[in-house]
């Protein structure tokens, strides 16, 4: 039997509205008024025959415009028809694509049934009810759609056979892709269904515009969130530690569920353990973070986990360490090296105070004009300390070392400071500029007062020591070389400030390097920085910052990527390189770069985890793969936010039960037919309307005995203002009564 249907049923509450006409019509009736006077009889001459009209004429008005309101009512509700299985014609061809979602968060087993299998199940009982004819299609959404056949196919069987032979993957999924290609395969008529959880973080931004003239169904196979925990990054700090260097491993957590819980998070790292707690609030991220000192350079594999749930595969996550046995500094300077006088020395000695004590930083220094490349391409930091002047292609080739890796520390110390900047800012596309605007040199004290001031923490805090009454600043004096004015949106970068706002220190990460801008001197004539015992402690900091980095980055299941082999200028490329996945299965690779270090590309993987490249027997790199933490959120998008663009047009609708999965694609929507009959109601009674109006608006002087003031006022509009209106019936009464 037919089902009636409404896509947005909370329009019934308009119904009320129904009730308008009729309570305008009870309100505004004129009350009639009794009139006594002999001549009756002409009045019954004259309303003779009118009153039964004039009744039926206001009832139709009545009928008309609470007709137009319920449609009208109606019509916003969006109500359809949809035929039953049962009753669908014999042999009714159909064409159709099933997306099915086949990315990481399908894995998830709330009550121990795998959403996947649900969504596979139910798509499967979608094409046994298919009838003979019909053409359909079958695409599995994840990083990259894949779709069971080419196109649409007749062959039923074989795209039913497809779907039972699939398995979920460890993608992320991109359901923007999948409906694009699937509207390719319908060329603009036939119906789309998906079968999905629907994870918000996937679907939040998905666009459904594309699906001009194909009817779009969407069956959520879960209602609510399985109570998930995933670890979805790993930080290490420094990002790039020396042997010998306290190392710290930051971790995030998140906790996908209604309660708080009580986690614990487990370390592996080349034969060390560790374990660390941390309270998750509902939905909510935490920390947890772990101590180790590596007393030996290479690059080493670990990973943080922690305990089961009913989506295991994000409990894992991997990381590398890749620890420098030192780090080459170059110093670019106009200044000669042992000049006392200017910054560029105490830079050096701070760095590394003597040539014969232990560092993990190797200083070299060059003049700004005549350094060569092969300086600039070996140094892991670049400081360049004014006086400097820089030529373009040396700029250019800081600024591509910086979005390679490398760091840069300017020390804005002198006059040819606007100049350094500007060339940086230009050689890189504004990727070197600094946070702030020079706007003039400080003044001696005569003209605008003491140029020398106490530094200020900005929004980020410096942290020079573990505890900070050890690190106060307050007793350092700088001498500002430029006031500046900070740009807002970029004030978060400004590490330390003098007390007019003017930057210190500022902070900007640029491409995968970080760029560190100094407007102090710490040359003698700068201020007691030198003679603080603070100096070595704070240059230290201001180094270490430079190598904090960002988050690790990781390849994601699905995805091509990239890997980078460091100082792999003998790398051979053929057999004697090799690519192994974290199975030991080899991995097809191919160099797509080759200098100071040798990029390799590689195809989607499908297992997280570490990927090792080898040269004969060693390691000389390793890549790491994880899941996208995107696919840990678990819970599920509102539908009602995907359907409000397109729902009025029939485009898009829910799928909530079995039955309606096999009723959907034959619902008849009537909101056409209720747009014709407001239309049509609303027309009869302007016409209405109009010939009550052209019958009673003839003038006196025109008229016959029977078309009598008294009658004119009787048959107007029945809304109009209340007249004179002497109903016959009760006027007989008086009059016989009266006479």
């Amino acid at each position: 039997m037919n089902a009636l249907g409404f896509a947005s049923p909370w329009m019934l509450l308009a119904l009320a509205a129904a009730a308008g006409p009729v309570l305008l019509h009870a309100l505004t009736r004129p009350r009639p008024r009794t009139l006594r006077f002999p001549p009756f009889r002409f009045l019954v001459e004259a309303g003779s025959g009118q009153q039964s009209l004039h009744r039926l004429r206001l009832w139709l008005l009545l009928a008309l415009r609470t007709a137009a309101v319920l449609a009208l009512v109606l019509l916003f509700s969006l109500p359809f028809v949809r035929r039953s299985p049962a009753e669908t014609l014999p042999g009714r061809a159909e064409r159709a694509v099933l997306v099915v979602d086949s990315s990481l968060s399908l894995r998830a087993s709330p009550g121990g049934v795998p959403l996947f299998a649900k969504a596979r199940a139910e798509a499967a009982a979608l094409l046994r009810r298919l009838e003979p004819g019909s053409s359909v299609g079958l695409i599995f959404l994840a990083a990259r759609p894949r779709a069971a056949l080419p196109g649409l196919s007749g062959n039923v069987q074989a795209v039913h056979q497809a779907l039972l032979d699939a398995q979920p993957t460890l993608e992320a999924g991109d359901p923007g892709h999948a409906l694009s290609l699937a509207a390719q395969m319908l060329r603009g008529s036939g119906n789309l269904y998906v079968f999905s959880d629907f994870q918000r973080t996937n679907w939040a931004s998905t666009r459904f515009d594309n699906l001009e003239g194909i009817s779009c169904f969407l069956r959520p196979v879960t209602d609510r969130a399985a109570d998930n925990l995933a670890v979805t990054a790993v930080r290490v700090l420094p990002a790039e530690p020396v042997a010998g260097e306290t190392i710290e491993i930051a971790c995030t957590l998140f906790n996908s569920s209604a309660e708080s819980r009580q986690e614990i998070l487990n370390l592996e790292m080349k034969g060390i353990s560790q374990e660390a707690r941390t309270l998750l609030r509902p939905f909510s991220s935490g920390q947890a973070s772990f101590t180790l000192t590596l007393p030996s350079g290479g690059t080493f594999p670990g990973s943080v986990r922690t305990g089961i749930d009913p989506l295991p595969e994000d409990n894992t996550r991997y990381f590398t360490v890749r620890v420098r046995r030192a780090l080459h500094v170059l110093i670019l300077s106009d200044a000669e090296s042992e000049d006392r006088s200017c910054a560029s020395f105490f830079m050096g000695a701070a760095i590394r105070p003597s040539d014969s004590a232990a560092s993990s930083f190797q200083v070299l220094r060059r003049h700004s004009q005549d350094v060569d490349r092969s300086a600039i391409e070996a140094a892991d930091i670049l400081a360049v300390v004014s006086p400097a002047t820089l030529t373009r292609q040396a700029a250019e080739l800081v600024a591509y070392r910086v979005a390679r890796g490398a760091h840069l520390l300017c020390l804005l110390d002198g006059p040819t400071a606007p100049a350094l900047i500007d060339i940086l800012a230009e050689a890189s596309k504004g990727a070197l500029a600094p946070p702030f605007r020079l706007l003039e040199p400080a003044r001696s004290s005569s003209e605008r007062g003491d140029p020398f001031g106490t530094l200020q923490l900005g929004g980020t805090p410096l942290k020079l020591f573990a505890d900070p009454e050890e690190g106060d600043l307050s007793s350092l004096r700088f001498r500002r070389h430029f006031a500046t004015r900070v740009q807002e949106s970029r004030r978060d970068e400004i590490l330390i400030r003098f007390p007019d706002d003017s930057a210190a220190l500022a902070l900007s990460p640029a491409g995968r390097g970080v760029a560190v801008f100094a407007n102090f001197s710490i040359a003698p004539r700068g201020g007691n920085l030198i003679r603080s015992p603070l100096f070595a402690p704070f240059m230290a900091e201001v180094l270490r910052a430079l190598r904090r980095g960002q988050e690790q980055t990781s390849a994601s299941p699905g995805i091509p990527w990239e890997l980078e082999v460091p100082e792999a200028e003998g790398l051979p490329d053929g057999p004697g390189c090799r690519v192994i996945d974290p199975a030991g299965q080899p991995v097809e690779h191919r160099v797509i770069a080759r200098g100071r270090s040798t990029r390799l590309a590689l195809p989607p993987p499908a297992l997280p985890g570490h990927y090792a490249v080898r040269s004969g027997d060693a390691t000389a790199a390793l890549g790491v793969v994880n899941v996208d933490p995107r696919e840990s959120d678990t819970r599920p998008l509102p539908l009602d936010g995907i359907e409000t663009t397109l729902v009025a047009e029939g485009r898009v609708s829910t799928i909530r039960d079995d039955e309606e999965l096999l009723a959907a694609g034959r619902a008849r929507p009537l909101w056409p037919w209720l747009a014709a009959a407001a239309a049509a109601a609303l027309g009869l009674e302007m016409v209405l309307l109009a010939i009550s109006r052209g019958s009673g608006g003839t003038p006196l002087s025109t008229r016959s005995p029977g078309k009598s003031p008294l009658h004119r006022s009787a048959v107007a509009a029945p809304f109009a203002p209340a007249r004179t209106r002497i109903p016959v019936q009760k006027c007989r009464r008086t009059f016989e009564q009266g006479y």
